[in-house]
């Protein structure tokens, strides 16, 4: 029995989609990216931002970008919740290189995206 690899079609060139390029070419599948709007500059704020937990930048770390990203992110390890006198009431652990191996980052979700593209086309 014989087997032909083919070329993987992504639908779409968000996070995901360039995330799944990156994985595929680095197990030396073929794919191709379809994505309905046009490629232009945005600013670096647009999207806004996001939170990236250890799990996400384990998946950032074995496509070679966790170090590119943090130049542009802002590591953090708790999200904590105030009340309405900005008293601290809660306190929920995101990350920490201690327990999870890496600290949670805040990244503009643009910059994100950049990154990614920019890789892509290497």
């Amino acid at each position: 029995m014989s087997s032909t690899r083919g070329e993987v079609a992504i639908i779409g060139g968000g996070i995901a989609g360039m995330a799944l390029t990156l994985a595929l070419a680095s197990h030396s599948i073929p794919s191709t990216i379809y994505e309905m709007r046009p490629e232009t500059p945005l600013p670096h704020h647009a999207g806004g931002g996001m939170m990236l937990c250890p799990n996400a930048l384990r998946i950032l770390d074995g496509l070679d970008l966790y170090t590119p990203l943090l130049a542009q992110a802002y590591p953090f390890d708790y999200v904590c919740y105030k009340d309405r006198d900005e008293k601290t009431v809660d306190r929920y652990p995101m990350g920490g290189e201690a327990q999870f191996g890496y600290r949670a980052v805040r990244v503009f979700r643009q910059e994100l995206v950049e990154l990614l593209a920019a890789a892509c086309r290497e």
